[in-house]
């Protein structure tokens, strides 16, 4: 089974909304052994285009993925044009990493919240690849930064 490592803090980074813990997931997931990621995101990720955009901004001010805009030259316009933009993730951040299934990233999650979602990838992370985790519901609240009630909708 092919794991993806995704930045722990990510995950627990209370600055960050949970659709932002979600993209950076599947950038994580997607992207080559250097870091960059050439794909369309909107399709990965199965949220909307605003949402994706907002969450590379959210990704781009934190620190975990940079952008290049890269152009090419177009002959009958005689001038350069926009070509596309490729994101450089920084998979190595400080506060070591968690390995996800990718199946899970790809398949498995299309119909969970984004809460759910970031709560799950805290399970990965509680479980250390054993397939178990058994962490207390106040250690779940005070690590993903939300209230009682929402970890429990998102357990559900």
């Amino acid at each position: 089974m092919k794991k993806t490592r995704v930045p722990s803090a990510l995950m627990t980074d209370a600055t960050l909304s949970f659709s932002v813990g979600r993209v950076g997931a599947y950038f994580c997931a997607v992207s080559n052994r250097l870091g960059l990621v050439r794909k369309s995101l909107v399709m990965l990720a199965g949220l909307s285009a605003a949402t994706v955009r907002t969450s590379i901004d959210e990704l781009d001010r934190a620190g975990y993925l940079t952008r290049q805009r890269t152009y090419r030259y177009d002959i009958l316009r005689r001038r350069p044009v926009y070509d596309r933009t490729i994101y450089q993730v920084h998979k190595y951040a400080p506060g070591g990493f968690t390995l996800i299934p990718t199946e899970f990233l790809f398949r498995r999650c299309r119909g969970l919240s984004s809460s759910a979602f970031v709560l799950a990838l805290y399970l990965f992370q509680q479980g250390a690849g054993q397939g178990r985790a058994f962490p207390s519901l106040r250690s779940m609240v005070e690590a993903i930064g939300v209230a009682r009630s929402t970890v429990c909708r998102a357990l559900q």
